[in-house]
């Protein structure tokens, strides 16, 4: 994310809280409540929502990110070990737990991507057709 961005949007929803904070106060110390209300929504709500919007756009952005850079690191696996790999090849080359690893290669099985195979020795491997040397 950009930090920028990010210092921008925590202003913002900071900012927001404390008028948000200071209108609601003014509601019960008998102030015109047009004034109060407007202050509330233009100078607390506005800038809490909109600092709020930005974060949450960012966070889209950086998963789908991520997801980029798992699925270009698998494909890179993938044709280093020739189209077949096992869930402790992603765990150790990507740093990534044994659980995220298989629930990544099944990902792939899931969109058709890849297939499952069982050796004779009962371990799983996932093939990556399109890397298979022939």
């Amino acid at each position: 994310m950009n930090i920028i961005a990010k210092i921008i949007a925590y202003l913002l929803i900071v900012t927001g809280e404390l008028f948000i904070t200071l209108f609601t106060f003014g509601l019960f110390t008998g102030n015109e409540i047009t004034y109060i209300l407007v202050g509330l929504i233009l100078l607390g709500l506005l800038p809490f929502g909109i600092g709020f919007f930005i974060l949450k756009k960012f966070k889209t952005l950086s998963q789908k990110e991520l997801e980029t850079k798992f699925e270009a690191e698998l494909m890179r696996l993938a044709a280093k070990y020739k189209g077949r790999l096992k869930v402790t090849d992603v765990t150790v080359n990507m740093s990534l737990t044994l659980e995220d690893s298989k629930t990544l290669l099944e990902k792939y099985v899931i969109k058709g991507l890849a297939t499952t195979e069982v050796t004779n020795e009962g371990t799983i491997v996932y093939v990556f057709r399109d890397f298979i040397e022939e």
